[in-house]
C-alpha cells in the first residue's frame, strides 16, 4: 500500500482548492490582522471549497477523509493566512469531534444545516450543577478561536466522578446560551479573533456533554452512528495537529516570501 493512499481524487481536489486561495489570503491578511478577524468572505470560500467538510461524516454531507488530508489543506492556508489557518485548524476539527457526540447533539447542530460551524475553549472553567435532564451551566472561558464565526461553541468544565474527585467534560452549547466578550488585542495570530466567552446559568441537557475521556472509547456516545475508523483516532492525535500543523505551512511561506524577495 503507497504512503499517499490516502491521496485520493477527492483529497486532491481539496488540497487544490485551498493552494488555489493562498494569492487571495495573503491579499486580505493585512487586514484581517488590522480588523482582528478572518474576513466572512474568506470563511465563505472556505465553505464552498468544501474545506470544513474534510472531517465530517459523509451522512451529514461530509467527505470523511484521512486527517492528512485536514493537515495538507490546512498547511496550504497558512502559507497565505496563518491566522486562517489556525481557525480553519480548530474550528473545522469540530467536524470531527461532533459525531463523538450522542445523535441528537448531532441532529441538533446539523440537522437543518449541515454547514453550521463549532468553536472551542477546552479549560475547565465551567461550573455545573446537576438539575433534571441537564446541567445548569456557567463560567467564563479564554482563547475561543473564531468564535465569531461559529453558532455553537464546545466548553470545557468539571463534573464529580462516582468514586470521588472530578471529570473533564465537554459541554456544547448554541450561540443563544452564551455571550462573546471581545478581548483579543495581541501582536501575532489578531486574525484569529480568539476572545472570551461567558455563560450565565445556561442549561445544558445531557446530550449535550460528554466526558472527554470517552472520546476514544467503545462506549462514545457517537459511535453507533459514526462507526468508521476515523472516528475511532485517539482525540489527542487528532486535535493537537490542528493546533500545530499550521505553523509548518506558514514557515513555508515564510521560505518563499524571502526567496522571491531576496531574487527581486
Amino acid at each position: 500500500m503507497s504512503r499517499d493512499d490516502y491521496l485520493t481524487p477527492e483529497a486532491i481536489e481539496v488540497i487544490e482548492s485551498a493552494r488555489a486561495m493562498v494569492p487571495r489570503l495573503a491579499a486580505r491578511a493585512e487586514a484581517a490582522e488590522r480588523d482582528g478577524r478572518v474576513p466572512a468572505e474568506t470563511i465563505r470560500e472556505m465553505q464552498s471549497a468544501g474545506l470544513f467538510r474534510v472531517l465530517q461524516p459523509r451522512r451529514w454531507g461530509g467527505l470523511e477523509l484521512d486527517p492528512r488530508v485536514f493537515y495538507r489543506v490546512q498547511m496550504a492556508l497558512a502559507e497565505g493566512c496563518m491566522s486562517t489557518a489556525w481557525i480553519y485548524g480548530v474550528i473545522g476539527v469540530h467536524n470531527w469531534e461532533l459525531p463523538l457526540f450522542a445523535e441528537a447533539a448531532q441532529q441538533e447542530v446539523w440537522g437543518k444545516d449541515s454547514t453550521t460551524l463549532i468553536a472551542s475553549t477546552y479549560m475547565p472553567a465551567g461550573r455545573a450543577e446537576r438539575v433534571d435532564g441537564g446541567w445548569r451551566f456557567s463560567g467564563r472561558w479564554g482563547f475561543s478561536s473564531g468564535v465569531d464565526h461559529c453558532e455553537w461553541v464546545f466548553l470545557g468544565g468539571l463534573l464529580p466522578k462516582a468514586g470521588g474527585g472530578f471529570e473533564h467534560n465537554t459541554f456544547l452549547l448554541p450561540s443563544s446560551d452564551y455571550r462573546i466578550e471581545p478581548n483579543w488585542d495581541v501582536l501575532g495570530l489578531r486574525a484569529t479573533g480568539s476572545h472570551d466567552i461567558v455563560v450565565d446559568n445556561a442549561f445544558v441537557p445531557d446530550h449535550r456533554v460528554n466526558a472527554t475521556n470517552d472520546h476514544s472509547d467503545a462506549g462514545c456516545p457517537g459511535r453507533q452512528g459514526n462507526p468508521g475508523w476515523l472516528y475511532r483516532v485517539p482525540f489527542i492525535q487528532v486535535f493537537q495537529r490542528a493546533v500545530s500543523t499550521a505553523c509548518i505551512g506558514a514557515l513555508d511561506g515564510a521560505i518563499a516570501h524571502f526567496r522571491h524577495r531576496a531574487a527581486s
